[in-house]
């Protein structure tokens, strides 16, 4: 299996539906953000990566998986104020 990159998760992310989601194992997770999910500084840094892709970033212990799921966009605007 080829080794995961930045580039990859960047094209996967940019496909993902709103709601939807994307999950890792913490040791392909690592490939990409060395050296994994327990460092609080890759995670952070994994975190903003996410971010910048509309995307929310978990680790789920009970499936022992890192997930990346779209924010959806807002349906409509709410503008505040009055009209003149």
């Amino acid at each position: 299996m080829n080794k995961l990159t930045l580039t990859f998760l960047k094209d996967r992310l940019r496909q993902l539906e709103d709601g939807s989601r994307f999950g890792l194992s913490p040791d392909r997770f690592a490939e990409i953000f060395p050296p994994g999910h327990q460092d609080e500084a890759t995670f952070a840094f994994a975190r903003e990566f996410a971010a910048t892709h509309r995307c929310t970033i978990d680790y789920w212990r009970a499936t022992n998986e890192v997930f990346f799921t779209k924010i959806p966009r807002a349906s409509h605007v709410v503008r505040t104020g009055t009209a003149s």
